[in-house]
């Protein structure tokens, strides 16, 4: 692992509170449009003969087209992010995705976010980060953050070596409080985003084990310096927010999914979604620093004064320009239909978002 530099520690905490949705003003947007994307063969199997399906977890789009990632591997040289280029605004659905191919991204296994820096200079794309086998190194490739110049996916490059999993016990100590006082010993990424100097990550699950956790709505932060295409990290971690929502009508728990800056508005704008079984739902809300650290979100409202509401488990998102933002959901095994269609096996769902 690359040796974390001395920056100057920034110290921001915040125990975890329930946030109220007045803030410094409320942002209206509304769906424009939603949609299927064909990421690769319909009927593509793996070598056992079991399906490989598209389930989207990571969206960028980097001045030209549209990146895709899932969370799913898929066998071959190819990986498992694909590429549309954008025609007015949207993505041409007409067309399959093409598929980045580059040794360093087939490492990597289970995909959550993508990030760009605000100077649009490079790409970063993050794993979950949420297991690792004791004595082992086959679980390995679930902890990876991957990074490229923009435009230039062949220059991708692992920070830390072969993976990233020494990152894992920054993330664990972190994350450290009264119920583990030594480190957490089982956290889930989902999100990633870039302002000038830090990157910040979302912690969507926190606890024991896979299997005992709680829903989080935290964002942890670290110091970050490209020297030329390399990526060198601070040892300045810090939690800037842990926040429980609470808005009526809203199911719980919610949970955050991803996490994106906007250098035009100056604030974060947060997905986050709810799952319990074949009920999905998704909301988008925006904070400024200050607000994340005094644990305030608010969310963001529709035409009629309701909070924006996805029907589909949203994973990513991104700035196609100032106003819209594009939005890739996972249904996992849930079928909800788009348009009237019913996602095939190769196919993952998006929306797009005007602002208002």
């Amino acid at each position: 692992m690359k040796k974390l530099l001395p920056f100057l520690p920034l110290l921001i905490f915040s125990a975890c509170k329930v946030t109220s949705p007045r803030t410094s003003g409320t942002i209206r947007a509304q769906i424009v449009q939603e949609g299927l994307l064909d990421c690769f063969e319909n009927g593509l199997a793996n070598a056992d003969g079991s399906p490989v399906t598209c389930e989207g977890s990571a969206i960028l789009f980097d001045g030209q087209s549209v990146l895709v990632a899932s969370d799913k591997d898929i066998p071959g040289e190819r990986s498992s992010i694909f590429v549309w280029r954008l025609e007015n605004g949207r993505p041409d659905t007409l067309r399959r995705g093409g598929a980045l191919i580059n040794p360093v991204l087939k490492k990597a296994t289970k995909f959550e976010e993508f990030a760009r820096t605000p100077d649009n200079k490079h790409v970063l794309l993050t794993t979950g980060f949420d297991r690792v086998r004791p004595g082992s190194t086959s679980w390995d490739n679930y902890n990876c953050l991957i990074y490229w110049p923009m435009g230039e996916a062949a220059k991708a490059k692992m920070y830390g070596g072969e993976t990233s999993v020494g990152l894992r016990s920054a993330f664990s100590k972190v994350l450290a409080g009264p119920a583990f006082p030594d480190g957490v010993p089982y956290f889930k990424t989902e999100g990633l985003t870039a302002t000038k100097d830090r990157l910040y990550w979302g912690i969507r699950e926190e606890g024991k084990k896979y299997d005992d956790f709680t829903h989080k709505i935290k964002v942890v932060s670290v110091g970050y310096r490209f020297y030329g295409d390399s990526l060198a990290l601070a040892n300045d971690w810090s939690v800037v927010a842990d926040i429980h929502v609470s808005e009526p009508g809203l199911p719980e728990p919610l949970a955050i999914s991803s996490i994106e800056f906007d250098p035009h508005r100056n604030r974060f704008w947060i997905l986050t979604s709810y799952e319990k079984g074949s009920d999905l739902a998704s909301f988008l809300w925006t904070a400024t620093l200050e607000e994340f650290r005094a644990g305030k979100l608010t969310p963001v409202r529709d035409d009629a004064g309701q909070p924006l509401r996805f029907r589909h488990k949203g994973e990513d998102l991104t700035f196609t320009d100032a106003r819209h933002l594009m939005v890739i959901h996972d249904e996992d095994r849930a079928q909800i239909p788009v348009n009237g269609k019913v996602r095939q096996l190769n196919q993952t769902p998006y929306s797009i978002v005007r602002i208002e």
